[in-house]
């Protein structure tokens, strides 16, 4: 049978870290009732301050963490953030302190929220200076529309442990082509005579590199729906190539969209599914200037 103790209650409480501005700026609350002085950081005392933490479902939901403060609490740090104006971002973690109830028992210590505040409320509910803070996770900012790309995608390149048809061996001997090019800024021309450059399924140049002298030049877009079938066809690449290229034979290697699907790693493209490897986001999923061709 337990025994009851005689503590009325057990000490819980929360502290509140914001960091914003450059120089860097860091403020410290706590909502218990005197000031903390953990590890020699001071958190200033705050009761009032309501702490209301997001359910935590692991999903991309729209629920937040919302902190609820007054105006005069801070008013230089919560005066920008509730005056209907963009603010800079605002890092903050809120962590929950469960003190033991008798010496000699554990107690907990847990971080419940941790990310950026991205809206804010001045007079809430109808009450003058009461502000409210709602912190969404990194997760969930993932969710918010901010003009990047974020798709699953191999995180390998043609030809290296994902991206490659199985069995194949280095990119320098695997489905290579040669050919002279003519040369009119970033875009190159090939006489295609026998139709080599048509790649089957959805196969594409697209990603994928020229070479010579041992120096690499990404393709940044292949029409294969324009130019597979005709003799004349066009590249389009990250860089002009060099003068001295005009008219030369150079090496190309096709290339990988790094998509699961067709034009990547699936069964129309290269095949090769069970070196696919894995999910990564990309932000965004490719950049023309600063792409780096594939090397040996």
């Amino acid at each position: 049978m337990a025994e009851a103790l005689n503590t009325p209650e057990k000490r819980q409480y929360h502290l509140v870290t914001f960091k914003f501005g450059s120089p860097e700026q860091t403020l410290r609350y706590t909502n218990w009732d005197s000031d903390i002085d953990p590890q020699g950081l001071n958190f200033v005392s705050l009761p009032k301050m309501d702490i209301k933490p997001a359910k935590n479902e692991g999903t991309f939901g729209e629920d937040a963490t919302r902190i609820k403060m007054q105006l005069s609490d801070s008013s230089t740090f919560l005066d920008p953030l509730t005056r209907g104006t963009p603010f800079a971002p605002v890092q903050v973690t809120v962590e929950e302190i469960i003190d033991p109830i008798a010496i000699g028992d554990s107690g907990a210590t847990q971080f419940i929220a941790s990310g950026l505040i991205y809206r804010t409320r001045r007079n809430a509910d109808g009450r003058n200076g009461l502000c409210v803070l709602e912190i969404r996770n990194r997760k969930t900012q993932l969710d918010v529309s901010l003009g990047f790309q974020v798709n699953a995608h191999c995180p390998w390149r043609l030809n290296g442990p994902g991206c490659t048809e199985s069995g194949a061996q280095s990119p320098s001997s695997y489905s290579t082509l040669t050919s002279n090019i003519t040369i009119d800024g970033k875009v190159i021309s090939i006489t295609d005579a026998g139709l080599q450059f048509d790649l089957a399924g959805t196969r594409s140049w697209t990603r994928g590199f020229i070479r010579r002298d041992n120096v690499n030049i990404g393709i940044f877009f292949y029409d294969k729906t324009t130019f597979d079938g005709l003799v004349a066809k066009e590249f389009n690449l990250v860089r002009q190539p060099p003068n001295e290229w005009d008219g030369a034979i150079v090496t190309f290697f096709p290339g990988c969209n790094k998509q699961i699907g067709d034009g990547g790693c699936g069964s129309t493209a290269w095949d090769n599914l069970e070196g696919f490897g894995g999910s990564g986001h990309a932000i965004p999923a490719y950049h023309p200037v600063t792409e780096n061709p594939q090397g040996d």
